[in-house]
């Protein structure tokens, strides 16, 4: 089916401009306090919401760039899952599913629905969790670069796809991924590696009624073109969206293409379930 396009608004090329578009919110969810982003300012209830689900071993921090791009049109909200970033959690860590649950439940304490779930990376797979488990809270679900391709479902085949990835991304990636293993140490990141290998993503997929968009890095070593087309036929009203010349994480290695295409698509699909 055709779909007529959806044109960006101008001021979402303007990043410096949107610097002081988004605040920070702490709030006590099941024990423990969360943060997240949010657009700053007065919101009517009818303005679109947008919540953004950074990969794991990662932070709210990865997701600003859309963020703030997005916060003219949108309530818009970069949720740090508990146990990373500023947000509180248990010490051992929640598995794919706990997390998809706590962000459930930070979703009833803000008094979202109707919500657009965009997950980047490791954190699709706790969104399409969240839409399988918990369906009358979302209205979309967006995937950017959905993990894990089954293949590449073990320590050393994933470091493998990272390595093959890294000539593609800019020199801040890699540091900002050696910052994150020494913040968190080798334990912790391994702990977090193995629930999310441990997760089957494509168990979720095919229950997720809401339309689905699949956001492609063309230059993504970790998600594969033929796994990403994979995960937008699985999804039952899914399609899927390539990002010419950039590789794993759009989200933070082209944040204004990566809003673009959530804003355009906020627009053309309706809230409705898939029949």
């Amino acid at each position: 089916m055709a779909h007529a396009k959806v044109g960006v608004p101008r001021h979402m090329g303007s990043v410096s401009s949107r610097l002081d578009s988004t605040r920070g919110l702490a709030l006590q969810v099941g024990g423990w306090q969360l943060f997240a982003h949010c657009s700053a300012g007065p919101r009517s209830v009818r303005t679109p919401a947008v919540v953004l689900v950074h990969g794991l071993e990662d932070s709210s921090d990865s997701m600003l760039g859309v963020a703030r791009a997005l916060a003219p049109d949108h309530r818009v909200y970069a949720v740090d899952l508990p146990g990373f970033g500023r947000s509180e959690g248990p010490q051992e860590g929640l598995d794919v599913p706990a997390l998809a649950d706590a962000l459930a439940a930070w979703l009833d304490v803000m008094g979202l629905v109707d919500v657009t779930l965009v997950g980047s990376s490791t954190g699709c797979q706790v969104v399409a969790r969240m839409a399988a488990r918990h369906p009358a809270r979302v209205a979309r679900v967006i995937l950017e670069s959905p993990t894990l391709v089954p293949d590449a479902r073990s320590g050393g085949r994933l470091l493998a796809a990272w390595l093959r990835n890294l000539p593609h991304a800019p020199l801040r990636e890699a540091r900002r991924a050696l910052r994150i293993l020494t913040a968190n140490g080798p334990r912790r990141v391994w702990q977090s590696v193995r629930r999310v290998l441990a997760d089957r993503i494509e168990d979720s997929l095919p229950r997720i009624a809401v339309p689905a968009l699949v956001i492609h890095g063309a230059l993504d070593a970790i998600t594969p073109r033929r796994w990403a087309a994979d995960v937008a036929q699985q999804l039952p009203a899914g399609r899927l969206h390539v990002v010419p010349g950039v590789a794993h994480g759009v989200s933070s290695l082209a944040p204004r293409a990566c809003a673009a295409a959530v804003y355009r698509f906020v627009r053309e699909a309706p809230q409705r379930h898939a029949a």
